[in-house]
């Protein structure tokens, strides 16, 4: 069996995680789309399917869905992803959305004395990367006695030479000591315009998805975007997204195991909970859905405002 990038794999537990952020309200939000190799050949002929049903051959990110459905081949691809997750995108992948309240985090924790306020940022972004990639394979896989993460994919975005971005994840996480592994040295960091390129196309589409899907996510939670692609993207989201805001750990449902939502931090709390190796522990998995309740005042504006 071959892997997303060609290379053979041996028959273990074995994923590839693709990795997306949005910054949306006061919030930062890290989506982990995980794919497990034996799904990979049956999720490529999945997305292929997509693309051909929707007549999209064209890059899809969520934040470019100007037009509605019926106007944009993009937009009927993304809302074409969106509402699969509801039926046959599940059996093949993974989504995992962490949201960390940024009005709530305490930046001296994250550097002291003269250090530049872009330098505080990047080390939050980077200390939640790698706390939600490892929550979330130890959430999805949780009965099994290892996970070996192969790749981790991202978007290729600006870095300073002294960002340790790509390679702070694997490192931290195989320093841990615990079931999950990773086999990279770094993350794989994809340029945003790649069309035309050596990356395979499943590779690319999984990027776009895991695009799409936070996009999604943080439409329903903030409400943050008019545009009509955008919308109708939110809408087709917050059925799946509302059952697992009101009934997170539902073993019954069929995204048990396959999609979660976790926020940061659920209280006061102090300081060693950020240097802790278990920060996950100080997680919620609720939160008022704005896109829910427009105009409308909800049971979550009065527990949570």
């Amino acid at each position: 069996m071959k892997d997303l990038f060609g290379q053979s794999c041996e028959p273990h537990a074995n994923v590839i995680a693709f990795h997306d952020e949005r910054y949306s309200m006061e919030w930062l939000y890290h989506g982990f789309l995980i794919v497990e190799q034996d799904a990979y050949n049956s999720l490529e002929e999945f997305m292929a399917h997509c693309r051909k049903e929707s007549a999209c051959a064209k890059a899809v990110r969520f934040a470019t869905l100007n037009g509605s459905s019926r106007k944009s081949s993009r937009t009927r691809l993304g809302l074409l992803w969106a509402k699969s997750l509801e039926r046959d995108l599940l059996e093949y992948v993974r989504f995992f959305l962490l949201g960390v309240d940024l009005s709530r985090i305490d930046r001296n924790l994250f550097g002291r004395g003269e250090g530049e306020s872009s330098d505080v940022s990047m080390r939050i972004y980077n200390r939640f990367f790698e706390i939600g990639l490892f929550s979330a394979l130890r959430w999805f896989f949780s009965d099994m006695d290892g996970i070996q993460v192969s790749h981790i994919v991202a978007e290729e975005r600006h870095l300073p030479e002294h960002d340790p971005f790509p390679h702070h994840a694997p490192y931290r996480i195989n320093q841990r000591g615990s079931s999950v592994t990773v086999g990279c040295p770094q993350v794989a960091m994809i340029p945003a315009k790649s069309e035309g390129s050596d990356w395979p196309q499943a590779v690319l589409d999984c990027l776009q998805l895991t695009d799409v899907l936070i996009g999604g996510f943080a439409q329903v939670l903030d409400d943050p975007n008019k545009k009509p692609g955008c919308i109708e993207i939110g809408e087709a989201l917050l059925p799946r997204v509302r059952k697992m805001n009101e009934n997170p750990f539902n073993k019954n449902s069929r995204a048990w195991k396959r999609l979660a939502m976790r926020f940061f931090p659920d209280k006061s709390i102090a300081e060693q909970v950020y240097e802790s190796e278990r920060p996950y522990g100080m997680m919620y998995p609720a939160r008022r859905l704005k896109f829910e309740d427009r105009g409308q005042l909800s049971l979550f504006d009065l527990v949570f405002c």
